[in-house]
């Protein structure tokens, strides 16, 4: 018979260990990954979906309540001291990054002193289509529309709609006056890359090519200009001989290698906000979102040197923690920007009807007037999710450039849905429903045990 002792012991002893892993489980998440959602003054383990808001947030706070200027004067005010300034595109579809590109580039300081902007979007082959883009003037707005995807390449929207209102702000201005755009990527072709004009060499350096532009029309001009590429094409590690980073794909980048040549001339800017390829752990476990939040999402511009920001780890890259402790994101970046939450993004817009198949249309029916196409053979496409992909007729080009947004939000789903980010809830909760089971297995046992001995 199993005697009461035993039956006491065991379930303590369960009981005891169900609750050491709960304290444990708590004691990490308030430490490492802490959340708004607390008991008994601990961090409940979903920290994923809720992000951290005790006391490890107030240095942050605190720094953002002593910033005053706005991601627009802040960028303004780089031109100060410098002649090259990356900004950072966060998502190729966050159309509110580009509101504010356009805010900058538009305002009287920026026409007047810095006039150029270069783009990691369009060719760089298509210089001359896309000057003559921005500087003539179109009859109609519909015409002006219809002749944006005919100048170059166009991924989205957000750049569209960028290039049709430079055209109509250049309308305005003298010619000495004018913006000038630049396009930086290095492919051949609008829509479709015949594969004797791109390599797979070429693809491997496409950094440097695009990085190319920028330093040849500074060597020039030594004029001052705006880099508007995304991601890590805008990281430039301020100590490229560090041991710890030389196996990374840290270095090669667009930005870095303007920053190796010109250190003393250039800045650049992070943008914080979302983006399908920063995953929601990142940016200090979620303390910066949190510190924006506690002072009501005011916009803010500033250096990341001597701020709580500036000495997080860099986790926006694929670095352990090791790396990280090396890699600070002032080692990376100049300052940073933030001007409105994600949850307050606006969806980009369609293009206008027809308005990209018409421009592809015309390069397809060019390259066949040309022989470079054959029943649709001997062609890339920047459609395509590969480079090595040949074989493409018209109607296919098209589909996929249609599904394209579907993808880009499969992506985004992805990333902040996976379950591993929840493996620890998920063992504190099996844990729990098995002390559950235990004690009312033991609980029935007792009951049983007592009425047999009854009878």
């Amino acid at each position: 018979m199993y005697s009461k002792q035993k039956f006491a012991f065991s379930f303590l002893t369960l009981l005891c260990f169900t609750t050491c892993c709960w304290t444990c489980m708590f004691v990490w998440n308030n430490s490492g990954n802490p959340s708004k959602q607390s008991i008994l003054g601990f961090s409940y383990p979903f920290k994923y979906i809720e992000p951290p808001s005790n006391h490890l947030t107030q240095s942050y706070i605190n720094h953002l309540k002593k910033e005053d200027l706005s991601p627009k004067e802040y960028i303004l005010s780089l031109f100060d001291n410098y002649d090259i300034v990356v900004l950072e595109e966060c998502s190729h579809r966050q159309q509110e990054e580009w509101d504010l590109i356009y805010s900058i580039v538009t305002d009287s300081l920026f026409v007047s002193g810095v006039g150029t902007i270069f783009t990691e979007y369009g060719n760089a082959f298509d210089q001359n289509d896309i000057d003559s883009l921005i500087n003539r003037v179109y009859a109609t707005e519909s015409e002006l529309e219809m002749a944006i995807p005919q100048a170059t390449h166009i991924m989205t929207y957000s750049y569209f709609n960028f290039l049709k209102r430079i055209n109509l702000f250049n309308a305005m201005l003298p010619d000495s006056k004018k913006l000038k755009v630049f396009a930086c990527d290095m492919l051949k072709g609008k829509y479709f890359l015949t594969h004797n004009q791109v390599s797979d060499n070429s693809m491997e350096n496409r950094d440097s090519l695009m990085a190319q532009p920028i330093l040849e029309w500074y060597q020039k001009t030594k004029r001052k200009c705006l880099v508007v590429t995304n991601y890590r094409h805008s990281f430039a590690y301020r100590n490229p001989h560090d041991e710890t980073t030389k196996d990374l794909h840290l270095l090669d980048n667009q930005a870095q290698y303007i920053f190796d040549l010109y250190p003393d001339k250039f800045a650049n800017v992070l943008y914080f906000g979302g983006s399908p390829m920063i995953s929601p752990l990142q940016f200090a476990n979620g303390q910066w979102g949190v510190a924006f939040k506690k002072t009501h999402y005011a916009p803010k511009g500033f250096s990341l040197q001597n701020s709580p920001f500036g000495e997080d780890g860099f986790d926006m890259f694929r670095l352990t923690k090791q790396q990280q402790n090396n890699v600070k994101y002032k080692d990376m970046f100049t300052g940073i920007v933030f001007q409105t939450p994600e949850n307050t993004y606006l969806h980009e817009p369609d293009f206008p009807e027809n308005c990209i198949e018409n421009a592809i249309q015309k390069e397809y029916n060019k390259l066949i007037q040309k022989g470079i196409i054959v029943n649709g053979e001997r062609v890339y496409s920047l459609f395509s999710q590969s480079v090595n992909d040949k074989s493409f007729t018209l109607s296919e080009i098209l589909k996929t450039h249609q599904n394209s947004t579907s993808l880009y939000e499969e992506c985004a789903a992805y990333l902040l849905f996976s379950w591993w980010h929840y493996l620890d809830v998920i063992i504190t909760l099996l844990l729990e429903c098995l002390t559950i089971m235990l004690g009312v297995f033991f609980a029935i046992y007792k009951l049983c045990s007592n009425l047999i001995y009854a009878i």
